[in-house]
């Protein structure tokens, strides 16, 4: 099981399951965590985290998109 977000997680990387980094967290609000995404973010996985809306600069991501918590960041499934 995933421990819960922590207030320490805001500045921890968000990558995917194979380690490329998506974003940082920006801010943590009870079981999802706020992230500002690369830049250079590829389309297909934007589409994949439904972060599509082009003025948007920070997406909502659910504790249920994560499969671990570890020292270098927040992986997802």
């Amino acid at each position: 099981m995933v421990r819960d977000f922590q207030d320490s997680d805001k500045g921890r990387s968000v990558l995917t399951a194979d380690g490329t980094t998506i974003g940082h967290v920006q801010g943590v609000d009870g079981d999802m965590v706020h992230v500002t995404p690369e830049t250079d973010l590829d389309t297909a996985i934007r589409q994949t985290l439904g972060w599509t809306a082009e003025d948007e600069e920070v997406y909502e991501l659910p504790h249920s998109s994560v499969e671990r918590i570890d020292d270098t960041g927040i992986y997802l499934e």
